[in-house]
């Protein structure tokens, strides 16, 4: 199902206190991420790794792979530094985004080639019984999952939803996150800090 962006509100994404933007201006960040990542040479497949707190960069830097092609690992930012160079070594991440530095810039991209049947996210759990394990998801796992949340939760273009819950979790992603996109509703991310 196509996002209902042509139905949605003119404020359709913001940190609570930070950059609001439209979806159109949300599509063009997300494409010229997506430019970005294969100007520094990440191809379609590609794993890139996500270690931001939940905010509009997180959301630029997960539609950006997407995009691009590749495969997003979201990293749990409250993971040690060794579960996070794990995850990385472990999905075989080819760039990972860091809080450090600015997002990837490039000319706007968005690669049509991938499918339904296609990875589109390795979401590692909490390893509390050893190292993180990866569960993989397809691009119809993830859009399927998004789409029919919001429509239990009856979702519309004049709805917001506020998703504190961590974005590197597939509870806030996809079911918080991709329910809105898929329905056009305003996403707020209260700040992480």
């Amino acid at each position: 199902q196509a996002p209902r962006v042509d139905e949605a509100r003119e404020e359709a994404l913001y940190e609570l206190g930070g950059e609001r933007v439209t979806y159109q201006q949300f599509w063009d960040r997300s494409s010229r991420v997506a430019g970005g990542l294969k100007a520094l040479g990440v191809a379609p497949g590609d794993r890139v790794a996500i270690n931001l707190p939940n905010g509009n960069n997180w959301a630029y830097a997960f539609y950006g792979v997407l995009m691009a092609g590749g495969v997003v690992v979201p990293v749990n930012t409250r993971f040690s530094t060794q579960e996070v160079e794990y995850v990385v070594t472990d999905s075989g991440a080819k760039y990972v985004f860091t809080a450090d530095q600015q997002l990837p810039d490039g000319d706007p991209t968005v690669n049509r080639d991938r499918g339904h049947k296609d990875l589109a996210a390795i979401f590692y759990t909490s390893g509390t019984t050893g190292f993180p394990k990866g569960a993989t998801l397809t691009h119809r796992n993830i859009l399927n999952n998004g789409f029919f949340i919001g429509e239990c939760m009856r979702l519309t273009p004049e709805d917001r939803l506020c998703i504190p819950v961590p974005l590197y979790h597939c509870f806030g992603m996809v079911l918080g996150n991709l329910a809105c996109v898929t329905h056009g509703s305003t996403i707020v991310y209260p700040s992480d800090g």
